[in-house]
């Protein structure tokens, strides 16, 4: 039986299309570690420690707990608990009773937090200043591309559904588009949100 040859082996890239790109893939990714390692060394912080702090600045505060990081980040809740705590000795982020759980916490940013959060902004300015060369039909190919990637990751339980209209439940899919059962509009596959404040899991109403 012939092994399957693996698409990192430059001879398979040579003759796979399919292989090129995902060795490509990978090479990006290492580039996006890359420069999050540089960031976070810069603020004496682990990347993941930045990652969090990011997340809390970006996203609304019901999102702020150790469960929601944790699948964010598909990291175990003790992982995430232990960078939190770090992060509350640095005096970054702060613990606030949740009202809705009187067992569990939301994190806020503290003052101190701001100008890290502010240097976040740049991250990924060397992938940002590439795709602002590509036209807006190669953007949204790509996109397409990455989308399908991620559902087919999720529907295989590789990772957790992100906050993507797919896995939404007010997600209505069409012919060739979708309906917003939310926003009550239809769009376009090039408008599906990949992390979206509106949403509601489609397990949870199930």
């Amino acid at each position: 039986m012939k092994q399957k040859r693996s698409p990192l082996d430059p001879e398979v890239q040579l003759e796979s299309p399919q292989a090129k790109l995902l060795a490509g893939i990978v090479k990006v990714a290492e580039l996006v570690r890359v420069l999050q390692w540089e960031k976070a060394k810069r603020h004496n912080l682990s990347p993941v420690q930045l990652s969090i702090l990011g997340f809390i600045a970006y996203h609304p505060k019901q999102n702020h707990t150790i469960s929601t990081l944790a699948l964010e980040f598909t990291l175990t809740k003790a992982t995430i608990s232990d960078s939190v705590r770090t992060l509350v000795e640095k005096g970054l982020v702060e613990r606030a009773p949740d009202v809705n759980d009187s067992r569990s916490h939301r994190l806020k940013l503290s003052q101190a937090a701001s100008p890290i959060v502010a240097d976040l902004d740049d991250q990924l300015n060397p992938l940002a200043k590439t795709i602002d060369t590509f036209s807006h039909e190669r953007i949204e190919g790509l996109w397409e591309v990455l989308a399908g990637m991620l559902r087919t990751a999720v529907s295989e339980r590789l990772i957790t559904p992100p906050r993507m209209c797919y896995f939404c439940q007010f997600y209505q899919p069409e012919a060739d588009a979708f309906y917003c059962r939310l926003l009550q509009t239809r769009l376009s596959n090039a408008q599906v949100r990949l992390d979206c404040p509106e949403y509601a899991s489609a397990k949870e109403e199930a």
